[in-house]
């Protein structure tokens, strides 16, 4: 028994070591190699080390070669530049599996609350996009106060299930522009979307038609759900922040801010369908 219990707390403490470096699961790194679909002859050893590698960037965003290369078994080449966002960058093409707008979303039978939505800011380094300054107030987050890239993140509402993402967006740019732009014009007539007040618009009949924001005058049942699903959907946000390339200051250029945040979100995806899902609204 004492040999057992031995056992058990050794492979606990390997399995937090593990989560304390990628971030996730052995289970879920493993279901993310093997949905890689890479050929017999990629599937190497050294191949692996650097997959890894990958991970331990998005979850720790170490600041310098000398961190990457010190958590690294392999050649220091190995670690960093385009060896690195190679294997972010088919971690993120996973994209096309795990992040769909699925049918039930526009069937007439199905729920009439079928989505909730909101942005998600991650400050960075101010890109240098002005003609003649070197600072762009468009570029700045209202919610950070400094210069920010912008993603919307939506989930279904009774499912653990991302459905839908897009970005990065400049900081200064509203939700409700953002979802007027593109995300909008998936949602069928009749079907509500859960959202904060950032997306109310009197003027606008279309989105007022279908956006689900508080009210004061929904029924308290109805007030409870509305802010249970907006509460689960800032919990996925947060887990998305969980990650260090997202809560510290983003230090690389817009293109692989939108190939880290999207294979984190991927990512994020394979942990709920690994039991740990968010909470039933």
């Amino acid at each position: 028994m004492i040999f057992l219990r031995q056992s058990h707390q050794r492979t606990a403490s390997h399995r937090t070591i593990f989560h304390d470096h990628f971030g996730s699961s052995p289970e879920v790194i493993a279901d993310v190699w093997n949905d890689l679909s890479l050929k017999k002859k990629e599937q190497t050893s050294q191949n692996l080390r650097q997959f890894l590698m990958a991970y331990f960037f998005l979850w720790t965003y170490p600041k310098n070669r000398g961190l990457m290369a010190r958590h690294s078994t392999s050649a220091r080449t190995t670690v960093v530049g385009e060896h690195l966002f190679k294997w972010i960058r088919l971690i993120r093409d996973l994209k096309k599996k795990k992040i769909v707008w699925e049918p039930f979303l526009d069937d007439p039978n199905s729920e009439q609350y079928i989505i909730t939505v909101d942005g998600t800011d991650l400050r960075r380094w101010e890109p240098q996009t002005h003609e003649r300054y070197n600072r762009d107030p468009k570029q700045m987050s209202h919610k950070h106060k400094r210069a920010a890239g912008k993603f919307e993140i939506a989930l279904s509402v009774f499912r653990p299930k991302v459905v839908w993402m897009s970005g990065p967006y400049r900081g200064g740019k509203g939700d409700r522009e953002i979802f007027r732009e593109g995300l909008m014009k998936k949602i069928k007539k009749g079907k509500l979307v859960i959202a904060d007040g950032g997306y109310k618009d009197r003027e606008d009949l279309e989105l007022s038609e279908m956006m689900a924001s508080p009210s004061e005058y929904d029924p308290p049942e109805l007030h409870n759900f509305k802010s249970r699903a907006r509460l689960r959907q800032e919990t996925f946000n947060g887990r998305i922040h969980n990650f260090n390339c997202v809560s510290d200051i983003w230090r690389h250029g817009t293109k692989k801010m939108e190939l880290c945040i999207e294979a984190i979100v991927v990512t994020l995806q394979y942990q709920m369908d690994h039991g740990a899902p968010l909470f039933d609204v």
